[in-house]
């Protein structure tokens, strides 16, 4: 025999278990729906949609010498500048070809070069790393600008 409102607290507890499932569902992230990325027409200009998230001008020690670094003095070692950072294509369509310049400054403002890095196939809705070697005294470089120069889908 069934008790009174047992059904009914059944039923409920079924559509109370759908509902939570399916908000926590959406709020997971596990979702590979990618509507909501926008596809540009092919007549669009990519530079219009990828972006620099961020980039940094770095210094670091680097070893000359061709062996294993055991013994290295510091005369075998280096200033090197880099500039690096991320470049975003936030579309639903693949890029084939992605260039960066970074132009350096000393103290005064002076420009002392201009450096690239490209990179060969950013895919959809994706983020890639770049890293700009500067061939510049580290000790006169202070500042530096970054621009996106190309890319193409």
């Amino acid at each position: 025999m069934q008790r009174p409102g047992t059904h009914s607290r059944r039923v409920f507890l079924l559509a109370s278990g759908s509902t939570v499932t399916s908000t926590l569902a959406g709020c997971t992230g596990t979702s590979d729906d990618r509507s909501s990325v926008p596809v540009p027409p092919n007549d669009a200009d990519p530079l219009e949609y990828v972006s620099v998230e961020d980039h940094q001008l770095t210094v670091r020690w680097v070893s000359t010498s061709c062996g294993d670094g055991v013994g290295e003095s510091e005369e075998d070692t280096i200033k090197q500048v880099r500039v690096t950072g991320t470049i975003t294509n936030p579309t639903g369509r693949p890029l084939e070809y992605v260039s960066v310049e970074a132009t350096v400054y000393d103290a005064t403002g002076t420009r002392l070069g201009t450096y690239s890095d490209e990179t060969n196939g950013l895919a959809a809705d994706a983020t890639r790393e770049f890293d700009v070697l500067v061939l510049e005294d580290a000790g006169e470089v202070r500042e530096h600008d970054l621009e996106l120069v190309d890319a193409s889908w």
